[in-house]
């Protein structure tokens, strides 16, 4: 079994959603982005359309950094800038 990521889970939770969203709908979204705002518009029925616009232009803004951070490459040998090391106890 595959490690969990949090890529991972999102994938699950929309092909989870896509059923719902799509018989809601009758017509299934065709990007990432369209298919999470239906399930906020479906989630938040409170929010008016110019929350929900702006809602989407947040989620476009959050998938657009995602694929740009999906081109980093790290090589094995990358480690972070700091290291936590625990104190012992005593």
């Amino acid at each position: 079994m595959a490690t969990p990521t949090r890529r991972r889970f999102l994938q699950a939770a929309v092909g989870a959603a896509l059923p719902f969203v799509a018989d809601a709908a009758q017509d299934p979204p065709a990007s990432a982005d369209q298919a999470l705002l239906a399930i906020a518009r479906l989630r938040f029925k409170h929010l008016t359309e110019e929350q929900l616009k702006a809602v989407g232009g947040s989620l476009r803004i959050g998938l657009a950094g995602a694929e740009i951070l999906k081109r980093v490459r790290l090589e094995p040998t990358d480690e972070p800038a700091t290291v936590f090391v625990a104190d012992p106890v005593e």
